[in-house]
């Protein structure tokens, strides 16, 4: 099963979507499964059950910091070029963001 698989799985299992998505991603990233559901769990519903963002998103803002969020205090040459990385990573996700308001006129769920 695909990541994909695993994250539609899981939604159709009950699971919010911010768990979905950071559990089929989160062990890629050093996040087991179980601790996954629990960190994502409160953004379940659009953010603790508030109508807000859609958890899918949170998720994957969850799945940025965890592959690219700073670790130090100061940054050394290669955590600038991390950082450089990191606004790529950023600007995809806002294209994502961008494509989810087009199509749906909001992240809101």
């Amino acid at each position: 099963m695909d990541e994909v698989e695993h994250a539609v799985s899981c939604f159709e299992d009950g699971f919010s979507c911010s768990q979905a998505v950071l559990s089929a991603y989160g062990e890629q990233f050093g996040m087991g499964r179980e601790m996954a559901l629990k960190v994502s769990g409160a953004f379940g519903g659009g953010m603790g059950h508030l109508g807000e963002t859609c958890g899918a998103v949170t998720g994957a803002f969850m799945l940025y910091g965890s592959s690219m969020g700073r670790r130090e205090q100061r940054m050394s040459r290669e955590g600038r070029k991390l950082t450089a990385l990191s606004r790529n990573s950023l600007e995809n996700l806002s294209l994502v963001m961008d494509r989810l308001r087009a199509e749906n006129c909001s992240t809101v769920i």
